[in-house]
């Protein structure tokens, strides 16, 4: 571990001794945490996808809505 004086950017060190062993074992823990970021980001997509879409919707909703006031119909509040 190495801490250096006031001016300096003050980074701790460690070195930890890799086997072979324990390389197999990252690189697998590697490969999973990897596979993870992957699906929540395909995931992330989705939902903004949905929610963009949902936004769309709801846009020509309130367009309609307004061109109907605009032309003067009644409209059923509860259709």
């Amino acid at each position: 571990m190495r801490i250096e004086g006031i001016n300096a950017l003050n980074i701790a060190m460690l070195t930890n001794p890799v086997s072979s062993n324990n390389a197999s074992a990252t690189t697998s823990a590697n490969a999973q945490a990897e596979a993870q970021v992957q699906e929540t980001q395909e995931l992330m997509l989705k939902t903004l996808e949905f929610a963009f879409y949902k936004q769309q919707d709801m846009n020509v909703k309130l367009v309609r809505i307004v061109g109907d006031l605009y032309q003067g119909r009644n409209l059923d509040s509860m259709a």
